[in-house]
């Protein structure tokens, strides 16, 4: 380090050069510097005066504003905390070791606490361009003078100068707006200006209002609001009400201030709310200084309940109240017809509304049906095992005549017919209509896919223009057709059934077997005789009589003069199969205990041309090639059997066949098993 020691002082004879830095915003002092010319207004911050004690500095204003010369760690300049240098002046200070001291000023006024920097103009103005006032503690001090101030002004000490407190916020005690949320803030903002971004501040930090009157709809408080139903005079679509309440919830009241108690929010201006029912008043409650008072005209008309409208949600309770009104008793007195209904705010004019809700009162008497029947509208002819049945988008017809669908009102569908095995559908009324008429015509359900029934079942609902229904469940065929049945089987398909053989016998002979299946021939006679019997998707053997269905006439199946076998036949394309396995999926199969044998059940394979009818029940012996009428060709290891799924696993040996393979199952008399579907892997 070097250093120079003058212990008996120092004599120049070129003069002394010290350090000069020329600054014109916000400045440090550093230890190199001793000169610090500045212009502009700003701080200039001194370092600390801690380890430094006898160190100069010398503060030049040499603009036009203001320098403000500030110290660090808490210390003072001569006392005070802060000193500001006016235009063309200066400040020269020094260290103690602790704070720092001035030496030499001119022009500097010194602040020892920001807090008491209010003044007020005395009227002793001084010569030249200064005035004279006093502070807080009394003490007289002389300031470049302000041509806007006048006698009793109000002073603070603002970014560096003194100004008329008038309308303006002026500085915090901790000198500065930047450290805050409003960070654009100077000592000159307008307390207007303040205040208006502290009002949009508490705007986005409050919860929101109930809404205005005018954004609410007023509702119908009726199962039967949106019913939308057609005069019976002309035929145009109106809004419908018969029962006794309308409602408009969640109402802000209107001109809100601030009480003094709750910080919550209360009426200060006597307003009414009003309900009209054809633009006459029926009831008026007044407002007024936060009380609501129930009118005295029809009062019982109007009701409203004033409630906490964030009530119960944290930090939003207690601010924002609103209201429920109901307009009640709605139709007491009127005549039936059209009206009118609303509920406004009034002052001295309409200050806001609801919608202008328009209704129709009606009173309709309950609907009753005198003809009321069932039939087929269109019947493609479709058997089933050579019994007859409705087809997949047949028609239905339902016969209805309804009185007390029409009054002054009427809905536009007021009949409809439904079934779980058809299709809904409802009836079209339009147009002018005579109150109390008879409504007749025809509804035609469609038969739907995959539905079973012996007897169809249709129920017809007829519904007024007030909502009350009459129901006639489970309407069955035409009086007319007493003792009739219409049935659905749109399940079974017997597209993919093979000719069985004609006979009881388990060997069919070729040309008697895999033919195409007549669904319409009876089983009671001929080689249909020894065929099972498809019912709802199932086979098995014969059941039910089918004299009674309309409109076709079908076989009696409750007795069945075959006690031998009923079969059922099937055929498959093979490759290279030296075995197969036979899937039978049905229900009430059962198995010989110890082995895999179904019981009163008989399966046959059979390769055409290359072997005989297999025995697809019985256990193949191990040995050979399974090739003959009634070999064994089950191999019972391989095969599993439950009530409702046999798995045989059929061998050909050493046989190796590409061809057609037919499967023929056998189901003996008085068996109830039951079969859906046979696949062949």
């Amino acid at each position: 380090m070097n250093e120079f020691v003058a212990r008996k002082g120092i004599i120049s004879l070129g003069g002394i050069t010290l350090p000069e830095i020329y600054v014109t915003s916000t400045y440090t002092v550093t230890a190199d510097d001793y000169l610090i010319n500045a212009s502009g207004t700003f701080n200039v911050t001194l370092p600390s005066a801690v380890g430094i004690q006898g160190k100069l500095y010398t503060i030049k204003n040499s603009g036009v504003g203001i320098i403000t010369v500030i110290t660090t760690s808490g210390q003072t300049i001569d006392g005070s905390i802060s000193s500001s240098i006016v235009a063309g002046n200066g400040l020269q200070i020094a260290s103690n070791g602790s704070n720092w001291i001035v030496i030499t000023s001119s022009g500097v006024v010194s602040h020892s606490d920001l807090s008491n920097l209010n003044w007020i103009i005395s009227g002793h103005i001084g010569s030249g361009n200064t005035f004279a006032g006093f502070n807080a503690s009394g003490n007289t001090t002389y300031y470049p003078s302000n041509s806007t101030l006048t006698q009793n002004d109000f002073l603070i000490w603002s970014g560096g100068t003194w100004v008329s407190a008038a309308g303006i916020i002026g500085m915090p005690s901790d000198g500065t707006y930047t450290d805050g949320f409003f960070d654009t803030w100077t000592g000159s903002t307008t307390i207007a200006n303040a205040v208006d971004d502290i009002n949009e501040v508490l705007k986005k930090l409050a919860p929101s209002k109930p809404p205005e009157l005018s954004t609410k709809t007023i509702l119908l408080n009726s199962s039967y609001a949106s019913a939308t139903l057609n005069k019976a005079s002309d035929g145009t679509a109106v809004s419908y009400l018969l029962v006794s309440d309308l409602n408009t919830t969640d109402v802000q009241l209107s001109d809100m201030t601030i009480t003094s108690t709750g910080g919550g929010f209360n009426k200060v201006v006597g307003y009414n709310l009003t309900g009209f029912i054809d633009n006459t008043s029926v009831g008026s409650i007044l407002y007024s200084n936060g009380n609501m008072t129930t009118g005295t005209t029809n009062a019982s008309k109007l009701t409203a309940i004033e409630y906490d409208y964030w009530g119960g949600v944290a930090g939003k309770s207690d601010f924002w109240p609103a209201i429920v009104a109901r307009i009640n008793d709605v139709f007491s007195g009127l005549s039936y017809g059209v009206h009118t209904v609303k509920i406004s705010w009034s002052g001295s004019t309409e200050l806001e509304t609801t919608n202008l809700l328009t209704i129709y009162y009606d009173n309709p008497v309950t609907p009753s049906g005198n003809t009321l029947n069932l039939s087929a509208q269109t019947y493609v002819t479709r058997w089933i095992s050579g019994v007859p049945t409705f087809s997949t988008n047949d028609l239905l017809a339902v016969n209805y005549g309804f009185t007390g669908l029409v009054s002054q009102l009427y809905r536009p569908n007021p009949i409809s017919a439904s079934s779980s095995y058809a299709s809904t559908v409802t009836n079209t009324l339009s147009g002018v209509q005579t109150s109390g008429t008879t409504i007749t015509g025809v509804l035609n359900p469609v038969v739907q896919t995959a539905k079973y029934i012996e007897d169809i079942t249709v129920t017809v609902i007829a519904t007024n223009g007030k909502g009350t229904a009459t129901t006639y469940s489970n309407m069955t065929i035409a009086t007319s057709q007493a003792g009739k049945t219409m049935r659905v089987d749109t399940v079974s398909n017997e597209s993919t059934r093979k000719l069985s053989g004609g006979i009881a016998g388990n060997f069919p002979s070729g040309g008697t077997y895999g033919g195409t299946y007549d669904s319409g021939a009876t089983l009671l006679t001929g080689s249909y005789l020894y065929e099972l019997q498809m019912l709802n998707g199932v086979y098995r053997r014969i059941t039910g009589n089918y004299t009674t269905n309309f409109p076709i006439a079908g076989p009696n199946y409750s007795s069945d003069s075959n006690t031998d076998y009923r079969w059922v036949m099937f055929s498959y394309s093979i490759t290279a199969k030296s075995s197969i396995l036979v899937t039978v999926n049905g229900a009430n199969m059962s198995t010989v205990a110890g082995s895999q044998i179904t019981d009163n059940m008989k399966i046959f394979v059979k390769v055409e041309g290359s072997t005989g009818w297999l025995d697809a029940n019985n256990p193949y012996p191990g040995v050979g090639t399974p090739i003959n009428d009634s070999d064994f060709a089950m191999a019972t290891a391989s095969s599993t059997a439950t009530t409702t799924t046999l798995v045989k696993y059929v061998t050909f040996g050493s046989g190796n066949y590409t061809g057609t393979l037919y499967v023929r199952l056998g189901m003996i008399s008085g068996s109830n098993d039951t079969l859906t579907s046979i696949t062949v892997t």
